[in-house]
């Protein structure tokens, strides 16, 4: 079954509080320059609304969530994502909806939720974590040539052990043992020591190493 997200899941909590600490000063910056067109009091007072009604809706998500009503969340999603596009709740909520899709095997409904996300947040970091996720799910589901491709992104950012290790991943499943070390070594290469990743990769690369060095002797 699909990996569990420990690694992205840490990161996304990063990611939240980091917007708890600065996305004040962030809407600040917007609503002084939209002030002039809205006037002040009027763009404070809809911008305040339109989080609380996110926020709200974000709320009823993780409660039918907890409660196993995927088809009242499923639902509750698509209006919090019409409604609330923009919000960060609704990027957040859809990634929420995702992983409990995965738990519950509905990975076409997974998937699509985690595209949803990659292409709607406008933090970059919630958006690596949305394309891993959803190469996971890919995976899970055979599709090696496309995560390959998803994953063809020419900025990383910190993530790029994890783009490499899924890459290698993608490889195993297309049968190019050669390719899926050289991927692992070079995830390998960008992971401090001691990482509890660490291990499980190094596992991964070994399992492929005799291919690889069969290779380099014919």
């Amino acid at each position: 079954m699909v990996d569990e997200f420990s690694t992205e899941d840490e990161q996304l909590e990063a990611i939240k509080k980091w917007w708890k600490e600065n996305g004040t000063s962030l809407i600040v910056g917007v609503v002084l320059g939209l002030s002039a067109l809205f006037g002040w009091r009027a763009w404070t007072e809809y911008n305040e609304n339109q989080m609380a009604a996110a926020s709200n809706a974000y709320v009823r998500i993780m409660g039918m969530i907890e409660q196993k009503n995927m088809e009242s969340a499923v639902a509750q999603n698509q209006a919090i994502r019409t409604e609330y596009p923009e919000s960060s709740y609704a990027v957040i909520a859809s990634l929420a909806l995702a992983k409990y899709a995965v738990d519950e095997k509905q990975l076409d409904q997974a998937a699509e939720l985690l595209r949803w996300a990659m292409d709607s947040s406008a933090i970059d970091g919630i958006s690596h974590i949305s394309r891993l996720r959803l190469a996971q799910v890919l995976l899970e589901q055979d599709k090696a040539d496309e995560v390959l491709k998803l994953l063809e992104v020419t900025d990383m950012a910190a993530y790029q052990a994890r783009y490499e290790e899924l890459r290698g991943d993608a490889y195993v499943k297309k049968g190019d043992r050669n390719k899926a070390y050289l991927a692992y070594q070079t995830s390998l290469l960008m992971l401090p020591p001691g990482s509890r990743t660490r291990v499980l990769l190094e596992m991964k690369a070994n399992e492929l190493s005799d291919a690889a060095q069969g290779s380099g002797q014919s």
